[in-house]
């Protein structure tokens, strides 16, 4: 009796083992599908302020033919805060946050990315337009604290326009 029960634990014990490394592959699956559909696979940066032969590299990363997408983008600190409100609120709601900014067109490509925003980001984040805001996309615990809606305007200030240039508005979606 000793001997089947001493089998029976064995067997229970390698099937739980088996079922937590089943689930532990399946979160490992999942959480790199969300990662590599906002971040990609591969990041190419350059030290400094300046990447202006990306447009070449880009160019012929796309010539490989495990490559599916290349995006460019842009990332940095802004500061954040909601339009529309009394000095001593806005202040409140104002936030430091890291503001990534991509092409939605090329980065549409990514797999998993069109996912994130219904399937056709280009509605939620246009590109550079002088006749138009560029949409941005925050996540729901920030728009909660900056108390801002989907299509309300907020206010970035990026380090730049701090040291001279001009501060951008966009619309939250």
């Amino acid at each position: 009796m000793a001997f089947v029960a001493s089998i029976l634990g064995m067997c229970l014990g390698v099937a739980s083992v088996m079922t937590v490394s089943g689930i532990a592959r399946g979160v490992e699956g999942e959480v790199i599908q969300r990662i590599s559909s906002t971040q990609g696979h591969f990041m190419l940066r350059k030290y400094g302020l300046d990447f202006e032969e990306y447009r070449g590299i880009v160019q012929k990363l796309l010539q490989d033919d495990g490559v599916e997408a290349a995006s460019p983008f842009a990332w940095g600190l802004v500061a954040m805060s909601p339009t529309g409100l009394a000095m001593e609120e806005r202040e409140e709601r104002s936030s430091v946050v890291m503001l990534k900014g991509v092409n939605p067109t090329r980065a549409n490509g990514i797999s998993g990315f069109s996912e994130l925003f219904g399937n056709d980001p280009t509605k939620l984040l246009r590109p550079a337009d002088p006749g138009l805001l560029p949409g941005v996309v925050l996540g729901e615990s920030l728009a909660r604290q900056a108390g801002v809606q989907a299509g309300e305007k907020i206010l970035l200030v990026t380090t730049e326009a701090v040291m001279g240039s001009h501060d951008t508005r966009a619309t939250a979606t």
